[in-house]
């Protein structure tokens, strides 16, 4: 008996090699100048790799950029270009970083031969000799020399006028050749599993036939060309366009037999792959050196609980995205320098998740007050209402009570002498006295409180840093030991102070005839304190709205058509600078 076999798409696997080849005055990032492709191709196709490696990439940029050393410099976070600030570009480096274990940018210069510009550039597209030069091409499998791009090291020193350097970064490891390897090199295999895996189950959905199934047909020999014809319209009606392959024609002698088809493979091939699945699950996660509690996957007698969760993001960081952190900082540090000297980046991770102090509170291990501690909010004062007469109506209770509550923070005026602005002739002073009593405050605030336009508050805080008398980042601004000297006590005379008091609106319209101001604001006002705005803002968490904005609650303005309502009533929380009295 005589018979031909026709056999149709079996896949062969090949594992990618990393092989440098000088050739046209570059090297080739692998043997066919593809590896970067290979990398890309692995990213978009393996669901647990792509997911991985997403994570990590926004774990390394963390929730934001912090710049210190250079005030000039806080600009980087709002423009390193004319489309994006300092986080985006960081984001799309450490993607890179995170799946080629490397990131370049070009750096642009302005007619002066200055640093202007800094934009990011797909690493995978770039080529290089010996890292004095780079060449970038779009595609390289088809470019042409006119296609190629080139580019010169960065160098600072022989940059000309509008002329653009790249910047290129390659992760030190064992054995480093001209470009880098990823960091998950070791599993490049499994990874490709994964993805086959993904083609086979498909595959199987959408094919008639899976992968080793035979057909046998009885009716002869046909000619080569009849037996492609065969296969092709076979194909087209039993199979989709995504074939997974492994289907085999056999023709037969002509016995008036019916077609017999055999499945080549093992009945239980689809359990294989789930205990694949299972090892090559295990193979990536470890050859990314990531914990899978991360990604919603839990180890056989792990709970996942909120606390392992916390654990294993904490030790992620510490020993591998602090370490990344700090490299994109350095190089993004050592070129911004060039611009502004002393400028340090640095980069505020991610918030996670957090302990559960509530549960521990309702579980009763931590009191009240610890668990605002925790959570940042300054602990609550224990308040004892007074007693209430009867006839008070529901609004005057709650009035009163509230009132009971300011009494408890605050200092009484008479303790303290209140300044003219005109004696606070240094304006330093000013500014340092706002800092003292807000931490966080803005140009804005600066400005609005020291009565000085945004410009002149910016060059005097300049002058405090350069003096070291604070620290100035874009999160906060700290004074030094040696600011707070110069409104601390010196000589016997008491440290300058800001406080508010509750006082009349100067800009509130006047009341009606006969009219009178609430008796909450009527009581602030006897009551004669002064506050710090610390205080201010804890009595908010106590009382339960914002003392800031609301003051004496709702007001309508008299004779308003249609009525103006106004948040907030007649009064305003007036910014005072005191010095305490020598018997205060």
């Amino acid at each position: 008996m005589s018979f031909e076999i026709l056999k149709i798409n079996f896949a062969e696997s090949k594992l990618p090699k990393f092989k440098e080849q000088k050739q046209k005055g570059f090297i080739t990032y692998g043997e066919k100048n593809d590896f970067p492709e290979t990398l890309l191709e692995f990213y978009k196709r393996s669901p647990k790799h792509g997911a991985i490696l997403k994570q990590k990439a926004r774990f390394v940029t963390g929730s934001e950029c912090v710049i210190e050393g250079n005030e000039a410099a806080l600009k980087m976070l709002d423009f390193v270009n004319p489309y994006e600030g300092l986080h985006d570009l960081k984001g799309k480096l450490a993607l890179d970083y995170e799946l080629f274990n490397g990131f370049c940018f070009e750096v642009h210069y302005n007619k002066l031969g200055e640093i202007s510009k800094l934009y990011h550039l797909d690493f995978s597209r770039v080529r290089t000799n010996d890292h004095t030069e780079y060449f970038y091409a779009l595609d390289w499998q088809k470019a042409k020399t006119d296609d190629i791009k080139t580019y010169p090291a960065f160098n600072p020193e022989k940059a000309q006028p509008f002329s653009v350097q790249l910047y290129y970064h390659r992760q030190y490891d064992a054995g480093l050749g001209v470009y880098p390897l990823p960091p998950y090199i070791h599993g490049l295999q499994y990874i490709e599993i994964d993805v086959e895996i993904a083609n086979f189950h498909n595959n199987n959905i959408r094919n008639g036939f899976s992968n080793g199934t035979l057909v046998q047909l009885f009716k002869g020999e046909p000619t080569p060309e009849q037996a492609r014809k065969f296969e092709r319209k076979f194909k087209d009606r039993t199979t989709g366009t995504d074939n997974a392959g492994g289907l085999i024609i056999q023709f037969n002698d002509n016995n008036e037999k019916p077609a017999e088809i055999s499945q080549i493979q093992p009945s239980d091939l689809d359990k294989q792959f789930l205990q694949l699945n299972e090892a090559v699950n295990d193979e990536i996660f470890t050859a990314h050196n990531f914990p899978p509690i991360l990604m919603g996957q839990k180890a056989d007698g792990q709970l996942g609980a909120r606390n392992e969760l916390i654990e294993a993001y904490e030790v992620f960081h510490k020993s591998y995205v602090n370490q990344r952190q700090a490299q994109l900082d350095r190089c993004l540090e050592y070129v911004a320098d060039f611009v502004y000297p002393g400028v340090k980046l640095s980069t505020q991770d991610s918030e996670f998740i957090g302990i559960d102090y509530i549960g521990l509170y309702q579980a009763g291990i931590l009191t009240k007050n610890e668990t605002r501690e925790a959570l940042g909010f300054e602990p609550l004062t224990e308040v004892t209402p007074a007693p209430v007469a009867a006839q008070f109506n529901e609004v005057t209770k709650w009035l009163v009570t509230d009132l009971e509550v300011f009494a408890q923070f605050g200092e009484s005026a008479e303790r303290f002498a209140e300044m003219t602005f005109e004696e606070l002739t240094d304006n330093e002073l000013k500014v340092l006295a706002i800092i003292e009593d807000n931490p966080k405050a803005n140009i804005q605030e600066l400005s609005k409180g020291t009565k000085l336009d945004e410009q002149e508050v910016v060059k005097i805080l300049r002058v405090l840093q350069d003096a070291g008398k604070i620290e100035w980042t874009n999160r906060a601004i700290k004074i030094t030991d040696i600011g707070r000297g110069d409104i601390g006590d010196s000589g016997g005379v008491p440290k300058i102070e800001l406080r508010y008091k509750y006082d009349l609106d100067p800009t509130a319209p006047p009341l009606q005839p006969g009219g009178e101001s609430r008796e909450f604001c009527k009581e602030m006002m006897k009551m004669n304190r002064l506050y710090t705005r610390a205080e201010i803002d804890q009595l908010t968490q106590i009382l339960g709205y914002d003392v800031w904005k609301r003051r004496g609650g709702w007001y309508t303005v008299p004779e308003s058509s249609p009525p103006i309502h106004i948040p907030s009533c007649r009064h305003l929380w007036k910014q005072v600078y005191v010095r305490r009295n020598n018997n205060g």
